[in-house]
């Protein structure tokens, strides 16, 4: 009988194909992420930065969908954006539907 991979095992093998040199600690915490959320590398959900995984807004569009959210503010943190070199950091609030 073949056994159904999880989205942590997916995501990892996804992961270690795009990131070499991910660490185990790296691993570890992208199986909880992708296990506890249902976030998919391969789908885009995620991405690796500066030794920390980032929801992207594909991600945060799926968690919003499969919450049931109402509603998402999103606004850019001007500090962290830098147009010339195409590096945008925003700030997302995503509101949760009253049922």
């Amino acid at each position: 009988m073949k056994r159904k991979k999880t989205a942590g095992q997916t995501s990892i093998r996804t992961a270690r194909r795009l990131w070499t040199n991910l660490s185990r600690e790296a691993l570890n915490r992208l199986r909880e992420i992708a296990t506890q959320d249902n976030f998919s590398v391969g789908a885009g959900d995620l991405t690796y930065l500066n030794n920390g995984w980032y929801v992207t807004h594909t991600g945060l569009l799926g968690l919003a969908r499969r919450k049931r959210c109402c509603g998402i503010h999103v606004e850019a943190v001007d500090s962290l954006c830098d147009s010339g070199v195409n590096r945008f950091v925003l700030k997302a609030t995503v509101f949760p539907s009253k049922g």
